[in-house]
């Protein structure tokens, strides 16, 4: 297993990516409900702070939501975020002259 140290600048920069990405999703995932839900309902998507990632997905499929998959985007924060790192690793690694 390969280990790699961030600086809490970087720490703090994939926090607040994940946290655009979860409302990018949440957006995209609110805009695929049944047409009308919003007009129909009052009711708040969360009651009591304690609801977990199943509340939401259990929320989505009781109203004609979709789940997105984010794998990919989780990945690429990653990538993002460690790409100097993994980089230098690389031309450690690699001889492009020979």
């Amino acid at each position: 297993m390969k280990y790699y140290t961030l600086t809490p600048q970087q720490l703090a920069d994939i926090i607040d990516d994940a946290f655009d990405l979860g409302k990018r999703y949440a957006t995209d995932e609110l805009n695929t409900l049944r047409p009308g839900f919003f007009a129909k309902t009052r009711t708040p998507i969360y009651k009591d702070g304690e609801e977990t990632a199943d509340d939401w997905t259990n929320f989505l499929d009781r109203n004609g939501g979709l789940g997105l998959d984010s794998q990919e985007a989780k990945l690429d924060i990653l990538l993002k975020n460690l790409k100097d790192q993994m980089r230098e690793e690389l031309r450690k690694l690699t001889d492009f002259e020979g």
